[in-house]
């Protein structure tokens, strides 16, 4: 049966959900500069914006898992890489850029910094 109007609604209490990790957050403040540069390219100070998105992403090296994660090796690829993009990526790039950025979210092993390196080497600004 429906409760009448005089009966609150008792609803079930959901649990909140855990907050982000320090590396999560790290990532989305990352993540939500990368979304300012693709929705406004034209507007957005890309020296300014390279710098903001390198000085978060070394955040991520004060955040080692153990002594098996290669986030500072990581971060170092990315952050040569995005040095050597005089003007604003392309699109593609971006979206590895983001595909990245969302890996370091999560202990870095050799495979991913390979991969990010490969990657580095394959979109370098020409």
């Amino acid at each position: 049966p429906a409760p009448s109007p005089s009966e609150p609604l008792v609803q079930p209490e959901v649990p909140a959900p855990p907050p982000p990790s320090k590396r999560q957050a790290i990532c989305e403040r990352a993540l939500r500069l990368l979304d300012a540069i693709q929705a406004m390219p034209d507007v957005i100070d890309w020296p300014a914006a390279r710098g903001r998105l390198q000085m978060t992403l070394t955040e991520l090296t004060t955040h080692i898992a153990d002594t098996t994660d290669l986030t500072t090796l990581y971060v170092e690829a990315l952050n040569l890489w995005l040095a050597r993009q005089a003007g604003v990526p392309s699109g593609e790039q971006l979206r590895q850029l983001r595909t990245a950025i969302e890996r370091g979210q999560r202990p870095i092993g050799q495979a991913e910094v390979i991969e990010v390196m490969r990657w580095g080497a394959g979109l370098s600004a020409e």
